[in-house]
């Protein structure tokens, strides 16, 4: 297994922690380009680009790590204490949305 190229398939909430410690890797390698700005300055206009998109396919990547971890934690939680009470019902976001989007 290649772990900087290979994809990830976790299949327990171990192997979902794991994933997301790879991923969150995988953009700190991308990202040391962003440092050596002698690099960086030699860049092509589609080199730069290509660059944008693979940061940000690495970061659509890490946010699906996350969201993997917090589903299976939840599964976990719900299997292990079947009366526990849930909330299935959205979360009020008031006063969650930045300032420009609350003042009217």
């Amino acid at each position: 297994m290649n772990i900087i190229k290979d994809e990830l398939i976790p299949q327990s909430f171990g192997e979902f922690i794991d994933a997301l410690l790879i991923e969150n890797i995988r953009m700190w390698h991308a990202q040391e380009l962003i440092y050596e700005t002698e690099t960086l300055d030699n860049l092509t206009r589609e080199e730069m680009l290509n660059f944008l998109k693979e940061a940000t396919w690495l970061n659509l990547m890490r946010n699906s790590a996350i969201d993997a971890v917090d589903s299976s934690f939840a599964t976990q939680i719900v299997t292990q204490y079947p009366n526990i009470e849930r909330r299935d019902v959205p979360v009020s976001m008031k006063g969650q949305l930045p300032i420009w989007e609350e003042i009217n």
